[in-house]
């Protein structure tokens, strides 16, 4: 009761006190804790038997203590629904789910057209030498001697019908094909295991009796493979070759072209030049 009288004092006296306050931010007063009277302090301090009171607003802070906490009231209808906010920023993109299970396979569509023809197939390999021709009848030697127009020996023909020579090229004898316009040449392949040409060079094996060995000539180098038996010979995958034709210089690296041969006996390739064929005067002619 008391504190309500000082309350009502205080609203009385607020009006008194904004001439005071304009000077200060806080209002003084004192208050006699028996009567309830309340006065504002004039002096320097409250007389003996009041208190000073003090507030920093237009209004006094008379806060009593808190009173206990009533009871939670019933809970009002609900309001109306607000409008659709703005949407909001797009989320950050999650991560890929798993693969699902593969669907059943589709019927097979129809036979599209026909394809291009494929390049032409590589060179075959050389057969074996065919028998010897009947005998000559003139006189002298059945193997006649296969010369230049100086008379320089280019070989001696085997078969002079079919145009087959023997020669010597350092320890190895040889025999390639040869015309009175100088020896033959004819497109060269050279055959690889490996996809990039990085191995040896291989030709195939043509079956012989090993006393000579079967060459590929150009102008003065000879191509072949000292390995004549296919039953001795490794077998090797064939998985890309090198393609010379007649114009192609095959004592360089030519294109190396993937392909798949499958595995056959391979010879390694021997390169044997002999530089007096190198300036033949023709044409060639028995001697």
């Amino acid at each position: 009761m008391r504190l309500r009288t000082i309350a009502a004092l205080a609203v009385a006296l607020f009006s008194t006190t904004m001439t005071v306050r304009a000077d200060s931010d806080r209002t003084r007063a004192c208050v006699n804790l028996k009567t309830g009277e309340l006065r504002l302090l004039t002096g320097a301090s409250c007389p003996a038997g009041t208190k000073l009171v003090t507030w920093d607003e237009r209004w006094p802070r008379l806060t009593g203590p808190a009173g206990p906490t009533g009871p939670t009231g019933p809970t009002g209808p609900a309001g109306p629904t607000g409008p659709q906010g703005p949407a909001g920023p797009k989320g950050a993109t999650g991560a890929t789910g798993a693969t699902g299970a593969t669907g059943p396979a589709g019927a097979t569509g129809a036979a599209g057209p026909q394809g291009v023809p494929g390049p032409q197939g590589l060179q075959g390999v050389p057969g074996p030498a065919g028998p010897a021709g009947p005998a000559s009848s003139s006189l002298g030697d059945s193997l006649s001697a296969i010369v230049d127009q100086n008379g320089q020996d280019v070989g001696v023909a085997t078969d002079a019908f079919n145009g087959i020579l023997y020669r010597r090229v350092g320890s190895d004898a040889i025999v390639f094909y040869a015309t009175p316009a100088g020896p033959t040449a004819g497109p060269l392949d050279f055959y690889h295991s490996t996809t990039d040409c990085s191995d040896s060079r291989y030709v195939m094996i043509s079956a012989s009796s090993g006393f000579a060995y079967f060459a590929s000539v150009r102008g003065n180098t000879f191509f072949y493979t000292r390995t004549t038996d296919p039953a001795v010979a490794p077998l090797l995958p064939i998985l890309a070759f090198e393609h010379f034709e007649v114009t192609d210089d095959a004592t360089r690296p030519g294109v190396c072209t993937p392909m798949a041969g499958g595995t056959v006996p391979l010879g390694v390739v021997t390169m044997a030049t002999d530089p007096m064929l190198a300036s033949l005067a023709l044409p060639l002619r028995l001697k």
